[in-house]
């Protein structure tokens, strides 16, 4: 028996259908192995607790429009799809955006269930905060590229901690009469002086003298 296999479907477990928090892994234009079609396949990976590094993906057919499915996909990324050029269009820049995707389960008539991620939705500024905490225990640093932004968003740096304050010391107790100011001054003690020896005179015994 070899040591390594291929990876099976219990490795991967369903997830809840649900809305997740994702990033934009991966977009490559596929050949369908049954209908001989074009299609894109988008691939998102979770950055949400406690599904994190989990991969989902999505299927649309190519066709850019108000309607279809590639078209909602690029709009709610952030793309105006009534100016791009599909034949010049670089779907690669999209890779690295963050955004919200709805993964939902289907089944087939042979009872087959698939899950895809049917819907994409832009992250609120009110969920913004959450996202970024999830990102920090991930360790991810830099900007941040959000669907439906143009500019990047800055990563909040982390704070240092305040300095600590410590109460003064009581300068006096009770029953208790503190010394005069001149007693507490630091006693210095003198200096001792120490003999100076005269060198030993040397003499040379050649050219040089060592």
């Amino acid at each position: 028996m070899g040591l390594f296999r291929k990876p099976q479907k219990q490795d991967f477990p369903e997830l809840p259908d649900s809305l997740y928090f994702a990033k934009v892994a991966k977009i490559a234009a596929k050949i369908g192995n049954k209908s001989g079609k074009p299609y894109m396949s988008w691939g998102f990976e979770i950055v949400q607790p406690p599904h994190q590094k989990r991969w989902v993906w999505g299927n649309t057919q190519p066709t850019v429009s108000p309607k279809s499915a590639t078209g909602k996909f690029l709009t709610e990324l952030g793309i105006d799809i009534n100016t791009i050029d599909p034949d010049t269009f670089n779907e690669q820049a999209l890779i690295g955006r963050y955004v919200k995707v709805l993964v939902e389960t289907t089944e087939d008539k042979e009872g087959n269930k698939f899950q895809n991620v049917t819907k994409l939705m832009h992250i609120p500024d009110s969920e913004q905060p959450l996202l970024q905490t999830w990102l920090a225990q991930a360790n991810v640093k830099g900007p941040i590229q959000l669907a439906g932004h143009s500019t990047p968003v800055a990563q909040p740096p982390v704070l240092a901690a305040a300095p600590v304050s410590f109460p003064a010391a009581p300068t006096a107790f009770p029953g208790f009469t503190p010394a005069p100011v001149a007693a507490l001054a630091p006693v210095v003690a003198a200096p001792v002086l120490q003999p100076v020896l005269a060198a030993p005179s040397a003499t040379p015994k050649g050219k040089f003298p060592f």
